[in-house]
């Protein structure tokens, strides 16, 4: 995740919008330790229904999440 998260970002200039709840994650902290790129935590935005627009969607788990996100 995190690598498709920095290519997007640093790569295609995009803003990144996730689940709030995987901002407080702590796998996501403790990759984000070990990557050595702690920056990449203030880039992700919380996305939150209704408020955001979204152009473009990837999905990075199962067939709820594609529904979900859908």
């Amino acid at each position: 995740m995190l690598r498709v998260v920095e290519w997007m970002i640093e790569e295609r200039n995009l803003t990144v919008y996730v689940e709030p709840s995987v901002l407080e994650d702590d796998k996501l902290k403790s990759l984000v330790e070990n990557s050595g790129n702690q920056a990449i935590l203030t880039l992700l935005h919380p996305w939150i229904q209704g408020r955001d627009i979204i152009d473009f969607i990837v999905t990075l788990g199962g067939d709820g999440t594609v529904l979900y996100a859908s």
